[in-house]
């Protein structure tokens, strides 16, 4: 019983996690399936009439029953009987198929709009995700969350529950008319169909949730091997290691498929016993109706009611099975999606809604510690120091000396594990982070390019109604970019390739130089992003950010330090600590000279 009280737990937050508008269509569509129950309990019952108006027509004549239905008509006759309860019974099915095909709409549109909006709320939550839980948590299984275990999650789990209701109320309605037409049989039916159902169930439910973890976990691992092949690609094929990367992506693909295999088979196994079992049922009710009977006028329309009713019921009984071990099978899915969906809900916040927080003066650290929660040693120790407004200042230090994690600081990546970042006099919190980062622009070493064109990529937006092209020309020039497109007969509008792959590394820097002076923010953070740059296009791209008006404060971490040339300051990042050298001082010299 534990398995199925956390499968109803996860529901349970399944469903608090919905919108009201999910909640109101989710009891609209219950109760269009409350009315196609009743549909089918009526066309189940108009089948004895009608099949006893074809084969005894006198005696349902005489039904009571029947006798309002006749007295409206005004059926004088036996014979007269046929064609009111031949169109009745036409009617009462058409309208119950028209109706479950208006519900197998609904409750698929249902399923996949709630599976957008897993998608989108689990996206929003990622993305605003602080910078720490983005450095630990694993990209691949935040890529199968979205691209595979939704889906699993929409089709296993939530189409699956919406069937199965649909079928549990047609299965009751359909009950409901037999046991008004012969109880006893009726019972008999039920305890045989479900005994087949439990024992397999029973007997499988375990296996069905080990199964469920490996689909799970093999998912993810697809997903990481499918990154890391595409990211080694030069490796792979430099190292003709082609097959040991498909042997590994076989032995994970091989054990999850075999795993789907094994779900599949057990939802549908019981439907061929109890098909023939069925067929078995019918058998003894015709023998025991005929000899009950002395005339046996009776045995048709009972026989009749009950095959139409068994051809209803079996695939209505199996989709209750199948969609509980599908349930079950996918359990894990669904509590891997639970984590995401869990998480605390994204802002609405628009960025351009946001007002910067005001800086014209200064940003300061201030007796600044930082360490990570999963490290007891400090990377930076007790640093102070002052950027004023306007100035350029070059950020060096030997790798793992801490400076990549000053700049994380600035710009409010990470928090002070003690001391504080002071913009203005004002301490930067969580209360005015977003304020502050409305400054900043910042420029990687490893520029992200998306598959679009040069000038989508510089202004992020494909809306040719949205970019500014007097910027766009601007900073086309400052960054040289703008001769190195003659080459490309579409300039502006070259497509980059996935990842620039028609660009060179050069080129691809260039553009995130200019993406980021297109932004024209009060803070540009540059963290080594011109060492792809060759030593007289980085001077030349240099000068002309030089150039550019002082409302602009540059902080760069430089990959050759020579290239600080033209800073106010060099802060020096050694062992977690901070030493300020000058411009203008012998050690400022010194320290450009060995650059």
């Amino acid at each position: 019983m534990e398995i199925e009280n956390n499968i109803l737990r996860d529901l349970k937050k399944i469903w608090l996690t919905l919108t009201k508008k999910r909640k109101l269509q989710f009891i609209a569509l219950s109760f269009a399936m409350l009315i196609m129950s009743v549909l089918e309990l009526l066309t189940l019952t108009a089948v004895l009439p009608f099949l006893g108006a074809l084969t005894v027509p006198k005696i349902v004549f005489e039904y009571p029953t029947i006798k309002p239905f006749i007295n409206f008509f005004g059926i004088s006759t036996p014979d007269k009987l046929i064609l009111p309860m031949t169109i009745l019974f036409c009617v009462t099915a058409v309208t119950a198929g028209i109706w479950r095909l208006l519900i197998l709409w609904c409750s698929t549109k249902y399923s996949y709009a709630l599976g957008a909006d897993f998608g989108l709320k689990i996206f929003k939550n990622i993305l605003h995700q602080p910078y720490v839980k983005h450095q630990n948590e694993n990209s691949g299984e935040l890529i199968s969350i979205i691209t595979i275990k939704i889906n699993h999650v929409v089709n296993s789990i939530i189409f699956q529950l919406l069937a199965m209701l649909v079928s549990f109320a047609i299965a009751i309605s359909i009950i409901v008319a037999l046991i008004i037409i012969s109880i006893k049989v009726t019972i008999i039916s039920i305890l045989s169909f479900g005994l087949i159902y439990v024992v397999v169930f029973s007997f499988e439910r375990r296996k069905l949730l080990e199964k469920s973890h490996l689909i799970a976990e093999n998912a993810t691992k697809i997903v990481e091997i499918l990154s890391e092949s595409k990211g080694n690609i030069k490796d792979i094929i430099l190292d003709s290691s082609q097959e040991t990367h498909s042997k590994k992506f076989s032995q994970t693909d091989i054990p999850m498929r075999n795993a789907q295999v094994y779900h599949q088979f057990i939802g549908q196994s019981p439907r061929y016993l109890i098909e023939a079992l069925g067929i078995v049922i019918i058998a003894i009710i015709a023998y025991f109706q005929v000899m009950d009977s002395e005339s046996g006028y009776n045995v048709i329309p009972i026989l009749g009611t009950f095959a139409l009713g068994a051809q209803r019921l079996l695939p209505a009984a199996q989709q209750i099975f199948a969609a509980v071990t599908n349930i079950n099978g996918s359990s894990a899915s669904m509590r891997d999606l639970l984590v995401f969906l869990d998480q605390d809900d994204a802002p609405d916040q628009n960025s351009i809604s946001i007002k910067p927080l005001p800086f014209t003066k200064s940003i300061e650290f201030k007796n600044v510690d930082f360490s990570f929660e999963t490290s007891k040693k400090n990377i930076l120790q007790n640093i102070s120091f002052k950027i004023l407004a306007g100035e350029q200042i070059g950020i060096v230090g030997e790798t793992g000396s801490g400076k990549s994690t000053v700049i994380d600081i600035l710009m409010g990546l990470l928090e002070p594990t003690s001391g504080s970042l002071l913009v203005d006099d004002i301490k930067i919190d969580k209360a005015n982070l977003k304020e502050w980062q409305q400054n900043i622009c910042h420029v990687p070493q490893n520029i992200f390019l998306i598959d679009g064109t040069v000038k989508e990529n510089i202004t992020l937006s494909e809306s040719s109604s949205e970019h500014d092209n007097k910027n766009l020309l601007t900073v086309t020039k400052v960054t040289h970019l703008a001769k190195a497109l003659e080459n490309f007969s579409k300039g502006l509008d070259t497509f980059v390739g996935e990842r620039g792959a028609r660009l060179s590394g050069g080129e691809i820097q260039r553009i995130g130089i200019a993406r980021a002076l297109y932004k024209n923010k009060n803070l540009i953070v540059f963290d080594e992003a011109t060492s792809a740059l060759d030593s007289f296009v980085e001077t030349k791209v240099m000068n002309s950010i030089n150039e550019l008006p002082k409302n602009h404060t540059i902080v760069m971490v430089a990959h050759r330090v020579s290239s600080l040339s033209h800073c106010d300051k060099i802060i020096m990042v050694k062992n977690g600590k901070t030493v300020i050298i000058e411009a203008g001082t012998k050690a400022f010299i010194n320290l450009l000279s060995v650059g």
